[in-house]
């Protein structure tokens, strides 16, 4: 179990740095360099993925568009994360008491709360930005998890070890927090990975609603929507970020199912 769990801290710190990674490689290739005279280009060993209307070359573009995406949808997790691991943790600790009542009673709010129209909302107030758009949704992704949490939570507390640390003089704050959460982290760790290919997908949704990345910069969403509507001047500005996403999306996919179930199973 414990090679397991090494390998998750593994993942997640590859979900941190890869993205970061591409972010640099990308601008480095220049994704914002316009030559019109190289408009529209195929694809071609000089432009593995042919160049758009303003001479811009795609590889660029898409490498840096897999950063952003991947990056932004990173902070949404820690954002999710860090308010599951405090709310779900204190609505367990605090299990038919005042404190886990009103956290119960926000979680069953944000679930029947239609996240587009929370976003919209948000974007009536601040101006439209990828980056805005995935605090957002880290604002309303701590649910699922935070439930996991305090499910698990209610479960240690009454441990034997938890009434012997009662005994010694500990504080609630200190069993809390030191004690029962670090137990409790593995469920809401994986359902937050299993939720990365949807955070991924509603970057695509909020690009084609212009609520997501504003030009001239690049995301996979915003380049497939700026790509259909040059499908028949050029094929590849739809195809390949789409591509690219489908690969993304299942790899990411495919590595936490396999996770998931080595981590649940010990194998």
């Amino acid at each position: 179990m414990l090679r397991h769990n090494l390998t998750l801290w593994i993942f997640l710190l590859l979900l941190i740095i890869v993205p970061y990674g591409l972010l640099m490689l990308g601008e480095a290739l220049e994704p914002y360099s316009i030559d019109t005279a190289l408009a529209h280009q195929p694809p071609s060993t000089e432009f593995p993925f042919g160049t758009d209307a303003l001479g811009r070359d795609m590889f660029a573009r898409i490498i840096y568009a897999t950063g952003l995406s991947l990056s932004v949808t990173a902070q949404a997790l820690f954002i999710a994360f860090a308010l599951a691991v405090i709310l779900g943790g204190i609505a367990g600790y605090m299990h038919n008491r005042l404190p886990d009542q009103i956290i119960s009673w926000v979680i069953a709010l944000i679930y029947i709360v239609p996240f587009i129209l929370f976003v919209v909302a948000v974007f009536a107030v601040f101006e439209p930005g990828i980056e805005r758009a995935y605090i957002a949704i880290g604002c309303l992704g701590w649910v699922a998890p935070a439930r996991l949490i305090r499910a698990e939570v209610i479960q240690i507390r009454t441990s034997l070890f938890v009434v012997a640390e009662k005994a010694f003089g500990y504080s609630e704050r200190q069993i809390l927090f030191r004690s029962i959460i670090p137990l409790s982290l593995m469920p809401a760790l994986l359902s937050l990975l299993y939720f990365i290919p949807e955070l991924i997908g509603v970057e695509v949704g909020l690009s084609f609603f212009g609520l997501g990345a504003q030009p001239p910069t690049p995301s996979l969403g915003r380049l497939i929507y700026e790509g259909l509507s040059q499908i028949y001047t050029g094929w590849w500005l739809p195809l390949i970020p789409s591509g690219v996403l489908l690969i993304v999306v299942s790899t990411i996919y495919a590595a936490t199912h396999k996770l998931g179930k080595a981590t649940r199973y010990g194998r």
